[in-house]
């Protein structure tokens, strides 16, 4: 079976290329057609036409727009256009849908739809092929190789993979041999593999027809949308998305449940995060601290679903569970940039244009094996199977497909090898903070004041922390504070005019990490930094001494003022 053969498109649309094929008397044939088809819209190419049609913001206007001939029918046959009229119209506001099937027919509450023929070669376009092409695609037959031979390292147990293999997968490594001690010792900056071989109950063994069973009624986050459990499973079964939409869900009422029922890997317990979630029965007093921001996710996809390349939030680690299903991983460390990926310097701005099924139709992927198989690229290919647990270590790109319908559990966390990182993130990149939410933060922040307004203290350090907070809370409740940030870090909504100030979460993080403890693990992470920012320094004024010296020399590489200083002038 050839992995790229896609069925006849339901309309008969053709690639692109096909007009290549068509000899004069057909090319005639055709330009005649398409102008008494579609009269003066005839002289649009594929692109604008498509979006004209995207503008039509309603279901019976774009049906009926479609009816009007063939090729418009073929047009407003793709189910993207119906999947962004339901979201502009429903969206987060639609707890329900009763699917049908595709987006088209959920929106003209049809059954059935007919499916008028474009005969031989009248349309052919990349435009209205591809996603059917992509949405077409079987992770299982292109990956098949890769998938054999991790199955190989998954049943037996193999933690060494040979170096012939064309690829480079991630090491695998039996949970009960990796303590906490040498996972922060020697594992912190390396992806790896947790495996229980031979132990069925390590982790819960949820699929999605048991948790179905369980949780129909509860409305879990599907990406733009919010719906049942039952609804998302209808959608699973049938659809013609090129990228289905996933569940990724880190609130829903089954998740304080659920999140009773597993035991965090030891060797991934330490986490000083947890400082920003206090615990009632651990506080004096009724007032607490909860303000972590999210960081535990139940997921679920069917084949075809997944991430593209990005980075997890607020430079922390993370551990993924497969608990049903298999997930393709690919990891790429963090000084390189993915194949198909664009950043700026400060990865302020990602884009990754492509979706998953481009990425590998488009030959991205085998640009990533390429890689993989130099191991020095330290570019890993894995599968990682029901039962075992992916670590993904601060910074590093990852991407993930389902290969199978999937269930995972995953978790981000701050071990203390870390802080340094995350101290430096919210420091340095307070814009791409994320997964804050706005009202339980500043209610943290009061509380957390009023602690230290309680402490009678001389250190400098405090009284800035202090101060900071003072000056954010009393700004947020004047709404006159100076405007020191371009937009708030919570993905709040805020008005151009409204003036915000940053908002101290640094100093925050820093102060209850000494009230929790961790001074020490604190101290040394703000020295570590000091150091690394010196030979930061320390090297930038080297490069301007030896520019210097060069230039003396007679070797400058760039330019200079020079002035001669003549001792015999007038």
């Amino acid at each position: 079976m050839n992995h790229l053969a896609v069925p006849r498109h339901p309309l008969n649309v053709k690639p692109s290329g096909n007009h290549i094929l068509l000899s004069d008397k057909e090319v005639l044939t055709f330009q005649e057609r398409w102008s008494k088809d579609l009269g003066l819209l005839s002289i649009f190419s594929d692109e604008l036409l498509y979006e004209i049609i995207s503008l039509i913001d309603n279901a019976s206007d774009l049906k009926n727009f479609g009816h009007a001939s063939r090729i418009l029918y073929a047009f407003t046959y793709q189910d993207e256009l119906w999947k962004n009229l339901y979201l502009q119209h429903n969206g987060e506001d639609s707890l329900s849908i009763d699917w049908k099937g595709s987006w088209r027919k959920t929106l003209l509450r049809v059954n059935e739809e007919a499916k008028p023929q474009c005969p031989n070669n009248l349309l052919c376009s990349d435009l209205l092929f591809r996603p059917y092409q992509c949405s077409k695609i079987d992770y299982n037959e292109l990956c098949r190789r890769i998938i054999a031979e991790e199955k190989v390292y998954h049943k037996k147990g193999i933690t060494e993979q040979p170096k012939d293999s064309f690829y480079r997968s991630v090491l695998r490594i039996p949970e009960k041999e990796v303590s906490l001690q040498y996972f922060e010792k020697n594992l912190i900056n390396h992806p790896f593999i947790l495996t229980n071989s031979g132990v069925s109950d390590r982790w819960p063994s949820w699929s999605l027809a048991s948790l179905l069973e369980r949780f129909p009624k509860v409305n879990f986050r599907q990406e733009s949308v919010k719906w049942s459990l039952e609804a998302y499973s209808r959608y699973l079964s049938e659809n013609s998305d090129e990228s289905p939409l996933y569940l990724f869900d880190c609130d829903s009422s089954a998740i304080s449940q659920l999140s009773k029922e597993y035991q965090v890997p030891v060797c991934f317990q330490n986490d000083l995060f947890t400082v920003l979630n206090e615990e009632s029965d651990t506080v004096e007093g009724k007032d607490i601290v909860n303000c972590r921001p999210n960081f535990r996710w139940l997921i679920i996809g069917s084949s075809r679903t997944g991430s593209t390349f990005h980075k997890d939030p607020n430079s922390t680690c993370a551990w993924n569970a497969v608990l049903s299903g298999c997930k393709l991983w690919i990891m790429i460390p963090p000084h390189l940039t993915p194949p198909g990926v664009g950043t700026d310097k400060d990865e302020s701005e990602v884009t990754s244009p492509v979706s998953l099924a481009e990425f590998f139709l488009s030959g991205f992927f085998n640009d990533i094996l390429k890689l993989s198989k130099d191991h020095e690229n330290e570019v890993y290919v894995s599968v990682v199977f029901a039962g075992e647990c992916n670590y993904v270590p601060k910074g590093w790109w990852h991407l993930v497909v389902n290969i199978d319908d999937t269930v995972a559990l995953t978790q981000n966390f701050v071990p203390s090898p870390v802080l340094p990182s995350v101290l430096e993130f919210f420091e340095r990149k307070s814009d791409q903070i994320s997964g804050f939410h706005s009202a339980k933060l500043v209610k943290s922040l009061n509380v957390l004041l009023e602690r230290m307004e309680k402490i009678d203290s001389s250190d400098a350090d405090f009284i800035l922390r202090k101060q900071s907070l003072k000056k954010y809370i009393d700004s947020h409740e004047t709404k006159s504070a100076p405007k020191t940030a371009k937009r708030d870090i919570l993905h709040d909504e805020v008005d151009d005019d409204e003036e915000i100030c940053e908002i101290p979460l640094l100093e925050a993080f820093e102060e209850l990490l000494i009230e929790k403890g961790y001074s020490e693990v604190l101290e040394s992470a703000i020295l570590q930094n000091q150091v690394k920012n010196s030979k930061k320094q320390t090297k930038g004024w080297h490069d301007v001494v030896q520019s210097r010296n060069n230039e003396e020399q007679g070797q400058s590489s760039g330019f200079a003022f020079d002035f001669d200083l003549c001792e015999d002038s007038d």
